[in-house]
């Protein structure tokens, strides 16, 4: 489909978008795992006729580019599907389901034994479970999921309204159990190795048509294209959204905050400026500055009686001290003359000697 030096060497990376738009309808999907060269696109339309699909690939290795315009030609089947069979697989991705026979397998179940009534059975829509909401797994190890719906052209049987009851009491529970999820057909898809999660059972009647007890099950709303003619745009009305108000906050926001510092500024301005300390009265002050020299003058009396006490004390501890009168008076030279004592008197034994 591409160039040789495409897919060569390297990994291929491949975009795909409606011809001449920006962008996929929302329909249709391009899925490309991991380092894989290849890509698959899927979707479903609900009318007939022909989509021009743009297929930009480009390699990671040389960068090399090349570009491919699918026409795909769609038609209607003879019978549609008026009634729809919702079902979610927790073993399978999306690129699984295509690769075998796995979409066969799952029509023969539903042809064999839940909707035996139904002349037509088939696959209507495939989704992967990231691609409408869900999350993706925790462990890389785990599969994503599928959401699968199975169409058929009579009124559903008996075996899927109490399929539809089972599986309603699992929903009430919140969260829905993964653990505990056993139906009563349970057995027929583990024999085909698929892993229903029953808590996206459900069953679906379009719009146009009404179940035998002219209930409606559930409204599927019809998928709004992208067209494929007009390049006009009309975006959606905004004038009858709700707008919110922001000049009252925006008044609160300064107001408030502005009230508070005035009146805090004005506290302070109150007992700062406001508040005068009374003046003393003259004989007030007479009266302490006379007991303020009373007291100088008794401080500078007592300060001259010790140091007249002190000087005389030292006076009479040099005059009577017997330590001056030890002590050897200095010579004129200025050096100490030491007295020599007596040398001891001779014994007699000395003398006789």
């Amino acid at each position: 489909m591409f160039d040789a030096s495409i897919d060569s060497y390297g990994h291929t990376e491949f975009r795909a978008a409606l011809l001449g738009k920006p962008d996929l309808p929302k329909w249709m999907f391009l899925r490309q795992t991991g380092n894989s060269n290849k890509a698959l696109l899927y979707g479903s339309y609900q009318d007939d006729g022909e989509l021009n699909i743009e297929v930009f690939a480009i390699n990671k290795y040389n960068y090399k580019t090349s570009l491919r315009v699918i026409s795909l030609q769609v038609e209607k089947r003879p019978k549609e599907a008026l009634y729809e069979v919702e079902m979610k697989f927790l073993n399978l991705n999306i690129e699984d389901l295509f690769e075998g026979d796995w979409l066969s397998d799952l029509e023969d179940i539903f042809r064999d034994h839940l909707w035996k009534e139904s002349p037509e059975i088939y696959v209507t829509k495939v989704a992967s479970v990231v691609d409408i909401g869900g999350r993706v797994p925790v462990n890389p190890k785990d599969k994503e999921g599928i959401v699968v719906r199975i169409g058929g052209t009579t009124n559903f049987s008996q075996e899927l309204r109490t399929l539809e009851v089972e599986a309603n009491q699992l929903r009430n529970r919140v969260s829905c159990p993964r653990d505990y999820k056993r139906t009563s057909a349970e057995y027929r898809f583990r024999s085909r190795s698929f892993l229903p999660d029953w808590c996206g059972f459900r069953l679906i009647t379009l719009p146009e048509q009404l179940d035998g007890e002219g209930m409606m099950q559930h409204q599927d709303a019809a998928f709004s294209p992208i067209p494929l003619e007009e390049d006009s745009y009309n975006p959606p009305d905004m004038g009858h959204l709700p707008r919110r108000d922001l000049l009252s906050d925006f008044l609160l926001s300064l107001l408030l905050p502005g009230f508070v510092t005035a009146m805090l500024l004005s506290t302070l301005t109150c007992f700062m400026c406001c508040q005068h300390e009374e003046e003393i009265p003259s004989t007030q002050v007479e009266q302490h500055s006379s007991i303020e020299r009373a007291t100088n003058a008794l401080r500078q009396m007592a300060s001259k009686r010790n140091l007249s006490s002190a000087a005389s004390s030292r006076v009479h501890s040099r005059a009577g001290s017997p330590l001056d009168a030890s002590l050897p008076r200095p010579s004129r030279q200025g050096t100490l003359k030491l007295r020599a004592l007596p040398p001891p008197p001779y014994s007699a034994a000395q003398s006789d000697a």
